[in-house]
């Protein structure tokens, strides 16, 4: 059971930081990566919901800017 949860956990954070890494580099906007996420499968496993996707977006863009 805990090599599916994982695997699945795993593939949720894939998925969302490939969406948080085009919208850093301006690729998409805000709310076209909050849809985006949103769709993601199995999101409750990366603890990213309705109530704090802007918290992720927000520091997903602070952090890129503080790398730059």
């Amino acid at each position: 059971m805990a090599k599916v949860k994982s695997y699945y956990t795993e593939l949720a954070d894939e998925q969302v930081s490939d969406i948080l890494k085009s919208y850093t580099d301006g690729k998409i906007t805000a709310d076209k990566a909050k849809q985006d996420i949103s769709k993601v499968d199995n999101l409750n496993l990366i603890d990213i919901d309705e109530n704090n996707i802007d918290d992720v977006l927000y520091f997903a863009m602070e952090d890129a800017k503080a790398v730059a």
